[in-house]
């Protein structure tokens, strides 16, 4: 399993100051956990989180609500954006 999240943590300062779009996957081995925690992660720092199909301009997206719909897909991407305000 990767260490996103552990780096998303180290620059959460970066985070808070450029509030960047980030562009993420959450691979089949990963825990359910840590997709959870992923959610956490993004949800602490003011963020919305969107699953997506595929990098298409016609693809679907939705919004993934609360952490426990991290664990709807084995496979996924998704994106994070900071709440407007």
């Amino acid at each position: 399993m990767g260490h996103d999240l552990e780096v998303l943590r180290s620059i959460g300062d970066l985070i808070d100051r450029f509030n960047p779009v980030v562009i993420a996957e959450c691979f089949i081995m990963a825990a359910k956990q840590y997709k959870m925690d992923m959610f956490d992660f993004f949800s602490s720092k003011g963020y919305e989180i969107f699953y997506f199909v595929d990098f298409d301009e016609n693809t679907s997206v939705h919004k993934i609500e609360v952490a426990e719909e991290m664990n709807k897909n084995e496979n996924f991407n998704f994106y994070a954006v900071k709440k407007k305000r």
